[in-house]
């Protein structure tokens, strides 16, 4: 048995790393495309499976009969095309294919981002049920799908209780936040980057942009002296066009730009999560943490995984955005938070615990 991994962009290949892990720590032949935010992140020790733009279908062939691969994982996100590219010859080759979906959107266009015929793996795994019914109604098989959890969350009730352990003031302040009050974290996505900012740009357009939703967060947030806020910028994101929206006008005095460190480690200490439709806000729900997703003017319907979970406030109608980004601030700061509720957080996190391990399952079940 030889796996080859493949993904590009930053949640795609965190949803497939924990496999690669596993496979590493059992001595299960393996090797990746080393691109995208595997570059550079990750261990470059390992076996590599060279790709470049121009590479032909035959050249593809001939890599995955001199690797013997027998099984291909991958997870498509929204542009880069090379998994889907050697997806194609794969299946071809009798190659058993596994996609692993690493959110709750795109379930069938994904599998066309290169504009070309539907693919169709041999299974299409996701991480709920919400999600294999939203994959079925968008036209993806039902006997191809399987829910099995999506691996980059099965270490997120250790990743908190571990991080937790850090003390709060000295890891808060190294960070330039003044531990002034409430703390909030806003999480950043380059949206008009990713899906334009109209239908004229772009066919997925959201119905909203960052410029959008960070002017109307902000002046939400000037209205409390005691939120301190921490801005996490996407790994993607242009920090310095990030700190223009923010600090442009001078009067966000207690925001802080934290770069250079993933939003988990910073979760423990939060009294609450704001951000547009990042996975870091599904964690942050599985965690029982306050969440405040907002996108108003909402267009995509497959966008609302976030309002489908219980305690999620969620905003997509500009008329009343402001009263409830408001009342949700309000609550954060009158009532306190009882986060982490050990039983709700074992509840909704047990869907991930050991999905890698399924996954491999699932491959020695096929060979």
């Amino acid at each position: 048995m030889s796996i080859l991994f493949s993904a590009y962009e930053v949640g795609s290949v965190r949803s497939i790393y924990p496999i690669l892990d596993l496979c590493d720590k059992s001595n299960i032949s393996f090797c990746y495309t080393n691109i995208g935010f595997f570059k550079n992140n990750y261990n470059n020790e390992w076996d590599l499976f060279p790709v470049f733009k121009t590479q032909t279908e035959c050249e593809i062939k001939k890599l995955l009969l001199k690797k013997r691969i027998t099984s291909f994982i991958f997870s498509v996100n929204i542009k880069d095309t090379t998994a889907l590219k050697i997806a194609r010859v794969a299946k071809k080759l009798g190659i058993t294919t596994i996609h692993v979906l690493d959110y709750w959107n795109g379930y069938i266009s994904r599998m066309s981002v290169d504009n070309k015929e539907t693919f169709y793996p041999d299974y299409y795994i996701v991480p709920d049920d919400l999600a294999r019914n939203c994959a079925i109604s968008e036209g993806i098989p039902l006997e191809i799908i399987l829910v099995l959890g999506q691996p980059a969350f099965e270490d997120s009730v250790e990743r908190y209780m571990l991080n937790k352990l850090i003390p709060k003031d000295n890891f808060l302040i190294s960070k330039g936040l003044k531990l002034s009050g409430k703390l909030i974290l806003f999480v950043s996505e380059p949206v008009y980057m990713d899906f334009g900012g109209s239908k004229d740009d772009n066919q997925h357009y959201k119905g909203y942009t960052e410029f959008d939703v960070i002017p109307l967060v902000k002046k939400n947030l000037l209205k409390y002296n005691n939120i301190e806020t921490c801005i996490l910028p996407h790994p993607r994101e242009s920090e310095s066009k990030l700190r223009d929206l923010w600090y442009k006008d001078n009067t966000c005095n207690n925001c802080t730009i934290v770069s250079g460190i993933r939003g988990r480690n910073l979760l423990p200490f939060v009294d609450g999560v704001i951000g547009m439709a990042s996975t870091l806000l599904y964690e942050s729900w599985l965690m029982d943490i306050p969440v405040l997703s907002v996108q108003p003017g909402l267009i995509s319907e497959n966008l609302r995984m976030l309002q489908k979970r219980k305690g999620v406030t969620f905003v997509d109608n500009k008329n009343n955005s402001n009263q409830i980004i408001s009342e949700w601030l309000e609550n954060i700061c009158s009532n306190g938070n009882d986060i982490h509720r050990d039983h709700i957080v074992k509840e909704r996190s047990s869907l991930h615990k050991n999905s890698a391990n399924a996954i491999l399952k699932l491959i020695n079940r096929e060979e």
